[in-house]
């Protein structure tokens, strides 16, 4: 699904160049998209995705996709830079993230990686998604309490806002934050503050 038609025709007739691949239908915009994949969605395979589409992005046809059709593979071929928008793709439900200007050769493969269960995006890629990975494991390690005071810290409060806000002591406040430094394994209180402000903004 691309918004130029040039670029899907020509990705069309690489795909229907291969003996066992054949493009069944395309689409310019998500709201054309989301209409063929409800008629087609169970003869289609895996949908090729552009970020970049006519009217809402293509980041709102992978919201669509993994609520309504969450065993539909998705591939994202972009010509935005993969350190703006890769991990938000993978994050979204799509199963691979490449740069349109790669050789047709990494288009093909990168399909049929993905439909053999893989996950396709480079090394760097890679190796930020399982950073992240850890990141998520670590913060489930906190409780309900200390959770919440870390999404506060991310929104800038202090301390005794914290405090304020929860009906709490500030002391109590503070052994909250010593718990989330320790199962975070962060160093000081000033790291602990750059990991809050960094996950809430990448809640957002």
């Amino acid at each position: 699904m691309d918004d130029h038609n040039i670029v899907r025709q020509g990705m069309g007739m690489l795909i229907d160049s291969q003996p066992d691949m054949s493009v069944s239908h395309d689409a310019n915009s998500v709201a054309a998209a989301v209409s063929i994949l409800k008629q087609y969605g169970n003869e289609i395979d895996i949908a090729l995705i552009d970020i970049s589409l006519n009217g809402p992005s293509g980041f709102e046809l992978l919201k669509s996709i993994r609520i309504h059709q969450p065993d539909l593979a998705t591939l994202v071929i972009s010509m935005h830079d993969e350190i703006l928008y890769a991990e938000r793709a993978i994050h979204s439900g799509a199963k691979g993230y490449i740069m349109k200007q790669e050789a047709s050769e990494t288009v093909i493969s990168s399909i049929r990686s993905i439909m053999q269960g893989e996950v396709v995006v480079s090394d760097v890629i890679r190796q930020r998604l399982e950073n992240t990975k850890t990141k998520a494991t670590l913060i489930d390690k906190l409780t309900a309490s200390e959770f919440e005071v870390l999404q506060l810290l991310g929104q800038g409060k202090t301390t005794g806002d914290i405090a304020k806000l929860n009906n709490r002591s500030v002391k109590t406040i503070e052994a909250h934050r010593a718990n989330i430094r320790r199962k975070l394994e962060l160093s000081d209180g000033n790291a602990l503050l750059m990991f809050a402000i960094q996950m809430q903004a990448e809640a957002l």
